[in-house]
């Protein structure tokens, strides 16, 4: 036996009295192997129960084989038994035992590969844009304000990137100026300020937007092959129809995600403006949602300084209550209430409303029963104009949204002033 690395032979006493080594070993003590008060314990338990055992012993197999003397009615013939102590490598069992884990990895590593190809194939249009993207703002963000975004070719992520660039522009303008000038301190620290926070909210657009569209869009393609599977292997034309209709449905979850991105990269790309309330609300909900809901709008006339997608916002909190609000949702009233220096829009319909435990947690993307975006993105496109929004009904009694407005951006005016003059 190849594995074979030498055999001792001992006496009742424990004392060797015969050693041989295994091939091509030139050690033949089996005491090489292993340590001496271990063997002779062994030995002795042998001896004892007068029976063969095989131990593991590290990098060894210890085979302890007892041979009885033929002549067992001599009173010493005891003394004549023997145990044969032999010592096996376990090289070879570990290579073979690591050649088979080299061939199990290898045979998993294949068939991942496999079913990754056409989920990569997808995604090499979305993530190495972005990557790209990415690496340019990173890049701008160090300092080097000529930088500009490459065009990749990947659409919306392109109008993304021509967004990003125009805003590095007016920060290269910008600095410039502050460099020429020198005029104040404080307005350069203020500029830098200003440039940097547009940088990182630059960035932080960009992770949410890869983040969406490489995970959320990839799980869903994932989610598309498995049910197109499932309707290959169908057993009747009704299972057939409804892996086709759950194949739809993703698909619109697919679509809502790419709505979102298109209305995320243009948050905080233009200059915020005086806009009149009630026109906001018009172009939001009036025409959008005409003959589906029953709207009453403010009366007083405010003029709110704001992001250009502010109308998002009320179209997204209307098509909320409708998807999720029950029965009563389409009973909608607008208000404007102004507390010391904070101006307050409050959005409220007659809906079932909005359990205590999901109050804030609504507005972290994801959440919710639909794409968990409608929400988000009203918070992100608030935030960025200083504002705030919190729910604040009564479960069972309607959704209650309240938007909070710093007192520089809003104004009460009259009915012939102008939102700009208010």
């Amino acid at each position: 036996n190849s594995d074979l690395l030498a055999v001792t032979f001992f006496n009742w006493k424990g004392e060797p009295i015969d050693e041989k080594p295994g091939r091509n070993v030139q050690n033949a003590s089996v005491c090489s192997y292993i340590p001496n008060t271990l063997l002779k314990s062994e030995i002795s338990r042998v001896f004892s129960e007068k029976n063969s055992t095989t131990v593991k012993q590290g990098n060894y197999i210890l085979q302890y084989l007892y041979l009885p003397s033929r002549d067992q009615l001599s009173p010493s013939s005891k003394e004549m038994n023997l145990v044969a102590v032999l010592v096996f490598s376990r090289e070879n069992l570990e290579k073979d035992l690591f050649n088979y884990r080299l061939l199990h990895i290898g045979i998993t590593g294949l068939a991942l590969l496999i079913s990754l190809i056409f989920s990569l194939y997808i995604s090499r249009y979305i993530s190495r844009p972005l990557e790209q993207i990415i690496r340019d703002i990173e890049q701008i963000a160090g300092g080097d304000f000529r930088h500009s975004i490459r065009i990749t070719g990947g659409g919306d992520i392109d109008r993304l990137g021509r967004s990003i660039d125009l805003m590095v522009q007016r920060i290269r303008r910008d600095i410039e100026e502050i460099q020429k000038s020198h005029t104040a301190t404080g307005e350069e620290l203020e500029r830098r300020r200003i440039a940097e926070e547009a940088l990182i909210l630059a960035n932080t657009k960009l992770n949410n937007l890869s983040r969406i569209n490489r995970h959320d869009i990839l799980n869903q393609v994932t989610c598309i092959r498995g049910y197109a599977y499932l309707a290959q292997n169908a057993d009747n034309l009704a299972e057939t129809i409804q892996y086709s209709r759950d194949i739809q449905r993703i698909s619109h979850q697919i679509e809502d995600m790419i709505a979102f991105a298109r209305d995320y990269h243009l948050i905080g790309v233009t200059e915020s403006s005086w806009q009149d309330l009630n026109e906001v609300i018009s172009h939001a909900i009036a025409k959008s949602f005409e003959g589906r809901i029953s709207l009453t709008i403010p009366t007083t006339h405010v003029s709110i300084l704001a992001d250009s997608l502010l109308q998002k916002v009320f179209y997204n909190l209307v098509d909320n209550s409708l998807v999720h609000g029950g029965p009563g949702a389409e009973q909608i009233e607008i208000g404007f209430e102004s507390f010391g220096d904070t101006g307050v829009i409050i959005y409220q319909d007659a809906g079932s409303g909005i359990a205590d435990d999901e109050k804030e947690r609504i507005f972290i993307r994801g959440v919710g029963s639909g794409s968990g975006l409608g929400l988000f993105l009203i918070r992100e496109i608030l935030e960025v104009s200083g504002m705030s929004i919190r729910e604040t009904g009564l479960f069972g009694s309607g959704a209650r949204f309240e938007i909070l407005i710093p007192s520089d951006q809003f104004r009460i005016r009259g009915e012939d002033e102008s939102p700009e003059n208010g």
